[in-house]
């Protein structure tokens, strides 16, 4: 079985990029991305981005069937093999086989991860939607397929709000819907609570509702059936707080996340930031 400490470590890839991309629409930041290649052209990949690859085939070959299987496995070492030789499109084509093997499991999310980092790295987002809206039309009722397709909306308006910014709203809107969609279909799923609360607290005048959703996910957090780190739930609440000019509550807040979870790093460098009350 894997560790509790391998699964967070492959969840944290999979969740913590996508929320951050997700909201980029709304925060103002950009993507960096890699020049797109022509198909069948040989090009190199950044190195974080093959680190990455290399360091998650590890992880990936620690978890057990029931997260991925062996034939979706052999199709993610394909893909490290093809990204290793240059080849970005054909580790996509391989990324792409390997989400539809097991597109039914929820944990296919893991396969996902380093999908969007591979197109976030060649700037080829909407080669990803594409891709995930027709899985999604193929399995409408999969939460976790919307979500996917919403991060990855989101990846897009964050690359477009500086490069193409008249478009950037309209495929921002995409993306909460997308949220919207799988949070009908799974309510308590954990992936689309997520996202869709920190999407949200980047919209001014929707405090009530993203704080609620967050205390939601901070309800979730003693079952521990996620794998999830949560201080960086709670950082993403906190950080929520004090964007919205809530600095006393943020205080509050991270006073409890801190009781939880002393020794996180992320938690600890809110601490040192956040302004003493005066």
């Amino acid at each position: 079985m894997i560790t509790t400490s391998v699964r967070a470590i492959v969840k944290l890839a999979a969740f913590v990029f996508a929320i951050a991309v997700g909201a980029a629409s709304a925060n103002g930041q950009d993507i960096p991305t890699g020049g797109a290649p022509v198909r069948g052209q040989i090009t190199a990949v950044g190195g974080a981005t093959l680190n990455f690859f290399q360091q998650y085939k590890r992880v990936m070959h620690l978890m057990d069937l029931k997260e991925i299987s062996r034939e979706a496995l052999a199709e993610y070492d394909k893909a490290v093999d093809l990204l290793t030789a240059g080849d970005s499109d054909g580790a996509l084509d391989a990324l792409e086989s390997a989400q539809v093997i097991d597109v039914l499991k929820e944990e296919s999310r893991v396969l996902w991860a380093p999908y969007s980092t591979l197109i976030g790295d060649r700037g080829l987002y909407p080669r990803g939607i594409a891709f995930l809206q027709r899985l999604t039309l193929e399995h409408p009722k999969l939460p976790h397929l919307h979500t996917d397709l919403a991060a990855t909306y989101g990846m897009y308006a964050g690359w477009l709000k500086m490069h193409d910014p008249r478009h950037m709203l309209g495929v921002s809107q995409l993306s909460l819907s997308e949220y919207e969609v799988a949070l009908a279909l799974g309510p308590d799923a954990f992936q689309a609570n997520y996202g869709h609360a920190t999407y949200l607290s980047y919209m001014p005048g929707r405090e009530a509702d993203w704080e609620k959703e967050f205390r939601k996910l901070i309800a979730m957090r003693p079952a521990d059936m996620h794998g999830y780190p949560f201080p960086a739930v709670y950082q993403s609440f906190i950080d929520g707080l004090i964007r919205s000019g809530q600095e006393q509550k943020a205080r509050l807040v991270l006073k409890e996340a801190l009781a939880l979870y002393p020794k996180s790093p992320g938690l600890q460098s809110l601490a040192r930031k956040l302004p003493e009350q005066q």
